[in-house]
């Protein structure tokens, strides 16, 4: 026996479908009591986590990360980070027993779908997350390090002119934390030397995308740092990365026609390729990323049925795994239609 929460008569379960039946009450309806209107509400989306809707709390549903269906993965952002933070608390470190990228998983990947969020979801939830752990581990570097190159790399994702200063503030505070992590530490744990040349390689993209002359010499600094750091480290993905965007943008500092240079980008691309679907799989977000890369390397050399075919390849991997409406897909498939049209011009 269950409530139904319009007529608040207690009914056996053939009183409600399979579907109201598995509902909590204030969502659950007897067959009886259900019209096309009230249909219509019990299909909104609702939030996974308190299952109450965007009027229950005056708030936004979100839902950007892979989930799909008419009403999976819709969920609030403050019941967003209160599950994080309940995450986090139960989180017991345990030196040489516990990975600290589960302590940072709850902010940046979706439990659902287990991809990273993304857009504006991204920078919120790494916004709170520096806020947690300033209110929580004041005194822990390590954390610390986690919440802001969680930040810092969800920023430069879709980095907008307004959010240039923001970011660059950002990297400065992380590569103070190392340096001072450094000074304390004798062994530097690899995972933040990779944080290092990860700051200095989005540096780079910062002034990269401003795309003159002055700020080419400026990202030239920031990858070469990264390559050198990358290489110390034996970094193989960030250091195929770090060769490939120099190469671009020392294309662009000498002002020659990045095809010039069209073989050796194919080349770096591949590596960086199969480097990543070899690590990680085809189906990782990383994979799917350089292999669009590749694709465009291809088209400009001139290689353009192996561009089409990758780029068709990637397309149906990303809408299997991540959903036709993800950024990824929707990527993949502007540059299939633009490789599509300059084929049939």
């Amino acid at each position: 026996m269950k409530i139904c929460a319009a007529c608040a008569l207690e009914l056996p379960e053939d009183s409600f479908s399979n579907e109201q039946w598995q509902r909590k009450l204030p969502h659950r309806r007897c067959t009886e009591c259900i019209t096309d209107e009230q249909v219509a509400q019990l299909t909104a989306p609702s939030c996974w986590i308190c299952l109450g809707d965007e009027a229950d709390k005056q708030e936004v549903l979100r839902r950007d990360c892979s989930c799909r269906g008419t009403n999976a993965g819709f969920v609030h952002l403050s019941c967003l980070v209160e599950y994080a933070e309940r995450k986090n608390l139960a989180w017991i470190e345990v030196v040489g027993s516990r990975d600290i990228k589960e302590f940072r998983k709850p902010w940046a990947v979706c439990p659902n779908c287990h991809q990273h969020y993304q857009n504006a979801l991204s920078v919120d939830m790494a916004n709170e997350f520096v806020s947690f752990v300033q209110k929580e581990h004041p005194d822990n570097k390590q954390k610390q390090v986690e919440a802001l190159e969680l930040k810092l790399s969800s920023l430069c994702k879709s980095l907008t002119p307004v959010q240039v200063d923001e970011a660059k503030e950002v990297a400065t505070r992380l590569l103070v934390l190392i340096g001072q992590m450094k000074v304390e530490t004798l062994t530097l744990p690899t995972r933040y030397m990779q944080a290092e040349a990860f700051t200095y390689y989005n540096l780079g993209m910062i002034a990269h995308n401003v795309n003159k002359e002055e700020s080419y010499q400026e990202a030239l600094v920031h990858y070469n740092k990264c390559l050198e750091l990358s290489t110390a480290i034996n970094f193989g993905e960030l250091i195929a990365i770090a060769k490939y965007i120099i190469s671009l943008a020392r294309s662009r500092l000498e002002r020659e026609d990045v095809t010039q240079n069209e073989e050796e980008h194919v080349k770096i691309c591949q590596d960086l390729y199969l480097m990543r679907v070899t690590t990680h799989g085809e189906e990782h977000a990383g994979a799917i990323k350089s292999g669009m890369m590749l694709a465009v390397a291809f088209w400009n050399a001139n290689r353009r049925i192996e561009a089409t075919r990758l780029l068709k390849g990637l397309v149906a991997v990303s809408e299997r795994v991540n959903g036709p409406q993800n950024g990824t897909t929707k990527r993949a498939k502007s540059l299939l239609q633009e490789v599509n049209a300059h084929q049939a011009d």
